[in-house]
């Protein structure tokens, strides 16, 4: 099962980030693993709704929304490199320099992860920013 790691939502033209089951986003950051959310703790973020595990997973988001939504917004990170958008699978994911890099999948990943810095560095300069604000939405 392929999906990115944002709620499907209105997106914007500049097309953002989409997921089909709802991963929560801040759990791979702490405890490193992924967790599927609920609505009820749910944010919503530059148009995008964000589904969390716990309420201390919204409450990072919306105290830093900047920091914790996936590059590229949760498209591959491969792909993008690549200068096109892939969906991803939520167990084959890369944290380098405190940001997270979600892949296609696992042999993607291991290809990713042997230059890092070298593919991190190629789509950057192109790529929209992140979750510039965030708000806690009704679950």
């Amino acid at each position: 099962m392929l999906f990115g790691l944002a709620l499907l939502a209105p997106l914007a033209a500049s097309a953002r980030s989409f997921t089909k089951c709802g991963t929560d986003v801040v759990a791979y950051f702490t405890p490193h693993r992924f967790f599927r959310g609920r609505t009820k703790f749910s944010a919503e973020c530059d148009g995008v709704l964000w589904l969390f595990a716990f309420d201390e997973h919204r409450a990072r988001l919306l105290d830093d929304p900047a920091a914790i939504p996936p590059e590229f917004s949760g498209f591959s990170a491969s792909a993008v490199s690549q200068g096109h958008t892939s969906p991803t699978e939520p167990a084959a994911w890369c944290m380098a320099e405190g940001r997270l890099y979600p892949t296609y999948d696992q042999n993607i990943k291991r290809g990713w992860e042997r230059d890092t810095p070298g593919h991190i560095a190629s789509p950057h300069v192109s790529w929209p920013g992140g979750c510039a604000n965030a708000t806690p939405s009704r679950g």
